[in-house]
C-alpha cells in the first residue's frame, strides 16, 4: 500500500510540476502540424491562382494579337474599298503609267525590227521617269517604306537642284 501511495504522490507531483509542460508541448506540436497543413494549403491555392493569372494574361496577349491583325487586315481592305485611294492610285501612277504605255507602244512600233522600222534600236527609258515610276510603284505595294522613300526622293531633289545652281 505504502508503494501505491507512493506512486500516487509521485504521480501527483509529476503532473503538478510537468503536467502543464507536456500538454503545452503537445499542443504546440499538435498547432505546428496544422500551420504546416494550412501553409500547404495556401501554396497550393497561390501556385494554381499564379498558373491561372499566366493562362489569362497569355490569353489577353493572344486576344490583342488577333485584334492587331484583324484591324490591319480590315484597315487594308478598307484601303482598297474606298473610292479615294483609286483616285490617288490614278493621279499618282497614271501618268507614269501612261508614259510606260506610250514608251513600249513606241518601241514595238517604231524600232529597227518593228512595223515602221528605225534607224535605232530600242528608246532608252528616261532615267528621272524611272525614279518616278519606282516610287510610284513601291507606294502601291510597301505603302510602310513610302515616307523614306519620299524623303530621299525630296533630299535628292534639293541636292540636283542646288548643285544646278
Amino acid at each position: 500500500m505504502i508503494a501505491s501511495i507512493a506512486a500516487g504522490a509521485v504521480s501527483f507531483l509529476l503532473k503538478l510540476g510537468f503536467g502543464g509542460i507536456v500538454d503545452k508541448a503537445l499542443a504546440h506540436l499538435e498547432a505546428r502540424a496544422d500551420n504546416e497543413t494550412e501553409r500547404e494549403r495556401i501554396r497550393a491555392q497561390t501556385t494554381v491562382e499564379a498558373v491561372r493569372a499566366e493562362v489569362d494574361r497569355i490569353r489577353a496577349e493572344q486576344e490583342t494579337a488577333r485584334h492587331l491583325a484583324s484591324e490591319g487586315t480590315a484597315r487594308q481592305t478598307a484601303r482598297f474599298s474606298h473610292p479615294i485611294f483609286w483616285v490617288l492610285v490614278t493621279a499618282a501612277l497614271g501618268p507614269g503609267v501612261l508614259n510606260l504605255w506610250m514608251l513600249w507602244l513606241y518601241n514595238f512600233l517604231w524600232w529597227s525590227g518593228g512595223i515602221f522600222p528605225q534607224r535605232w534600236s530600242i528608246a532608252a527609258y528616261p532615267p528621272q521617269a524611272a525614279v518616278w515610276v519606282d516610287m510610284s510603284i513601291r507606294w502601291l505595294f510597301d505603302p510602310v517604306a513610302m515616307p523614306v522613300t519620299i524623303a530621299t526622293a525630296a533630299g535628292a531633289a534639293l541636292a540636283a537642284g542646288r548643285k544646278r545652281r
